[in-house]
């Protein structure tokens, strides 16, 4: 019995559901703000005692169709996304609005329809309802769209070569309307145009997009600052070396040769500019520099508009081609990686009474060997004029120091105290020797006798200023240099 009646049920619900569709009939692609009519017609399953249907209520929902904003979407003039239905007892047509949002185009409408079979005499032989089932669903494109996103290449200050401005991301939008701050519009292609800049400063662009045959009122615009890209320009120089100029001699100074540049106003104080020229594509001159130890060099440009720039500024020391002076002076060692008794090697020192500035100084050698026997060594020094490659030159004898006692008979000569306020003692095992104390100028002001008559000390003339001075000891054949401080 069981299965008799399980049976009958399934068989009358195969007959309810089977046939039972609902037709939707309407536009599949809409503008946004405006009502669209759209019919739904239920298509009954009519057999045996049912003869006819009467519909109780329909049910109709629209996805991503009301949404807010100044544009709202609404189902037969009700704000809302399920609209229900008791009047139409047959087919229903409604207009339908889909508004400015949501942001996306895709929607779908959805229909219900529950009801009554009628049989022959009007009477309720069954009832209906469709569900929301896909076959009463009808997908609708929106033609939605968004703000633009605008996009450029930066003009060049003082530039009016064209620029070409373009969107992107505005949905199905397919009107498209642009204003310029200043400027001129050359060409519109819709989603792009190209304008001819403003002669210099910053200007704005607006992008409104809508569309041709939708609501008029349904607008997306965008703003963008268009940013002028700063001029720039580089100082060169040819030959790029040496990186000093020399009194009396040109050296070509260049900048590229940019369109719309009106004037070029070259800066070399104390100095020879040449007239302008342009080859291969810069704009160059010569300067020839007259007076001075030491000059900088730059360039200012002015554009079409008004526009400056300045170039990096290249300064340079000036020196005389002239026949350099004698060096004049003394010499001493230092030792290298390690005290007196141990070096590995001595530096010779040159400290000019009349140093030269008008090019190079060079000692030859530089570096003594270790402990020579105390041998005697020449030292030149040469001045060499950087202008004219002239050079001067000055030999010095000096030695390095012998080598060194065992440590059962070697003392080493003591200073103190250093710094020093102007008296100082020097310990040493000679009973006698004579020192010079030099500035760090190399110029002597002061020497005398080290003996057990002056107590071995030195008393620093008054005249002397505070700072740094050297002290050679000369004893047993041998120099000794310290470093002494004066501190009063």
């Amino acid at each position: 019995m069981k299965q008799i009646y399980l049976f009958t049920f399934l068989f009358s619900l195969f007959h309810t559901l089977n046939g039972q569709e609902i037709s939707i009939s309407g536009e599949e692609e809409v503008e946004v703000g405006k009502p669209y009519n759209y019919t739904f017609s239920f298509n009954p399953n009519l057999f045996g005692e049912r003869v006819s249907y009467r519909i109780t209520l329909w049910e109709v929902q629209v996805t991503n169709a009301i949404g807010a904003g100044e544009i709202i979407g609404h189902i037969n003039n009700e704000e809302t996304d399920i609209y229900t239905d008791i009047l139409h007892s047959g087919d229903m047509t409604i207009p339908i609005q889909w508004g400015e949002y949501p942001q996306t185009n895709n929607s779908e409408i959805r229909v219900r329809a529950t009801g009554e079979y009628l049989g022959p005499q009007n009477q309720v032989v069954d009832f209906f309802d469709t569900g929301f089932l896909n076959t009463n669903t009808k997908e609708v494109h929106v033609m939605r769209i968004t703000a633009p996103e605008i996009s450029f290449e930066r003009p060049l200050d003082c530039s009016q070569e064209p620029v070409e401005i373009t969107i992107s991301n505005y949905g199905s939008a397919n009107k498209f309307d642009w204003t310029l701050s200043d400027g001129q519009i050359i060409s519109n292609n819709g989603a792009s145009i190209t304008i001819k800049p403003p002669v210099n400063g910053n200007f704005n662009v607006t992008s409104s997009v809508g569309r041709l045959n939708g609501n008029p009122n349904y607008i997306r615009s965008s703003n963008a600052t268009i940013l002028r890209s700063p001029r720039t320009a580089q100082l060169e120089m040819t030959p790029s070396t040496p990186d000093f100029l020399c009194k009396g001699e040109d050296r070509i100074f260049l900048i590229e040769d940019q369109e719309e540049i009106t004037n070029i106003r070259w800066d070399a104080p104390g100095a020879f500019v040449s007239d302008e020229t342009i080859s291969n594509g810069m704009r160059q001159v010569t300067i020839t520099p007259n007076s001075g130890n030491n000059i900088s060099i730059k360039a200012e440009i002015t554009y079409e508009g008004g526009c400056t720039v300045t170039t990096q500024t290249k300064s340079f020391d000036i020196y005389e081609g002239e026949i350099p002076p004698e060096p004049q002076g003394y010499v001493y060692m230092e030792p290298i990686a390690g005290g007196v008794c141990d070096a590995q090697g001595y530096q010779v020192i040159f400290v000019p009474s009349n140093p030269y500035s008008n090019g190079s100084t060079t000692v030859s050698p530089s570096i003594i060997p270790p402990h020579g026997g105390n041998r005697p060594i020449s030292v030149t020094v040469r001045y060499t004029n950087f202008c004219n490659n002239i050079s001067t030159s000055t030999t010095f004898n000096t030695a390095p120091p012998a080598p060194c006692p065992t440590k059962s008979n070697q003392k080493e000569i003591i200073v103190s105290p250093n710094p020093t306020e102007g008296r100082i003692k020097v310990s040493m095992e000679s009973s006698h020797a004579t020192y010079k104390i030099f500035s760090r100028e190399g110029v002597p002001v002061q020497e005398g006798i080290l003996n057990n008559e002056t107590g071995f000390q030195i008393k620093l003339n008054q005249g002397l200023m505070n700072g740094n001075y050297v002290l050679q000891i000369f004893s047993n054949n041998r120099i000794s240099t310290k470093h002494i401080i004066l501190f009063r």
